[in-house]
């Protein structure tokens, strides 16, 4: 893996952040609209429920905008760490399983040096192991992995309990 494959795949995770808002937003449109149409009965919640719908599903797309420019710009903070050599910009590297109705998707969590996360969704756990592996490149002195010990370790490095 190399810097641009590395990109790619940290703006297919944000794309997924664009495509909730993208369907989101519609339906809460399409709810404040029988929300209004509905007035008279149980129109004021769905009207509610319709604009907190949209403003969430115009923040994850706004969002994922966002943050696929700055990746793009260079501006994102790991992109940058990367291009810059900053070595001992990530703490904590692991493999974040997250189980829905039995099915399994795997990201990467990936713990600044100030403590802050960013997670990567890579859904395969290949891919996931791609991008820790070339994480664990740039950053030498990054701990891997996810036990009672690396955890320990890292909260000692960080100053604080995670």
């Amino acid at each position: 893996m190399d810097i641009t494959n590395f990109k790619r795949l940290i703006k297919k995770s944000y794309r997924g952040w664009m495509f909730a808002g993208l369907f989101i937003g519609p339906v809460g449109v399409l709810m404040g609209i029988g929300g209004v149409v509905r007035m008279e009965e149980d129109g004021p919640g769905l009207l509610i429920f319709g604009v907190v719908f949209t403003l969430i599903g115009l923040l994850l797309l706004v969002l994922g905008l966002k943050r696929i420019s700055a990746v793009n710009n260079g501006e994102h903070p790991l992109i940058k760490a990367i291009e810059q050599k900053d070595q001992e910009f990530v703490t904590w590297l692991y493999m974040n399983i997250t189980t829905v109705n039995g099915v399994k998707s795997h990201g990467v969590m990936i713990v600044k040096q100030d403590g802050k996360p960013i997670t990567i969704n890579a859904r395969k756990e290949n891919v996931a192991s791609g991008i820790i592996e070339y994480l664990s490149i740039q950053f030498p002195s990054a701990l891997i992995g996810y036990d009672d010990e690396t955890r320990k370790a890292a909260s000692e490095r960080l100053g604080r309990k995670v």
